[in-house]
């Protein structure tokens, strides 16, 4: 009995992925990025947290019509891109899909930009260059809502 007991709580105690749920699905990220630099290492420390990358897109108006396309978990969300904006981009999303979740991804410089994100309805925001701890964190938070 004391071997079974103890092989539950190793089943109990397993740290989930922060990319997967409880039933070990990956949650789905759209990155709208026009850095195809930053979209390449922000999705290589998602993938290394079990984050499915389900798609990329370079500019706010592209990254709009792949939410459409794709209705990804949760969308990292460039603030400064060309085309459409990441305040723009926001704004359709939300009005598409009122529950959808985005995380602000900006510069040091553009605090006022995110600050009008938040008041809009993005979850949260990270400041480039970031980290995979607070990069993965803040997605999962937003997930989590």
């Amino acid at each position: 009995m004391k071997m079974r007991d103890n092989k539950l709580t190793e089943i109990i105690n397993v740290k989930v992925p922060r990319g997967q749920n409880r039933l070990g699905e990956s949650y789905r990220v759209l990155m709208i990025d026009d850095s195809s630099t930053v979209r390449r290492l922000g999705a290589q420390m998602l993938r290394s947290e079990m984050f499915e990358v389900c798609g990329e897109a370079a500019d706010g108006h592209q990254g709009f019509q792949m939410y459409k396309e794709l209705s990804p978990d949760v969308v990292t969300m460039d603030v400064n891109m060309p085309v459409m904006n990441g305040i723009e981009a926001l704004r359709r999303i939300l009005t598409y899909d009122r529950n959808a979740k985005v995380v602000m991804v900006t510069s040091e410089g553009h605090r006022d930009m995110v600050l009008e994100a938040v008041k809009i309805g993005a979850k949260g925001y990270v400041v480039k260059p970031f980290r995979k701890d607070s990069f993965c964190e803040q997605l999962k938070l937003a997930i989590d809502g």
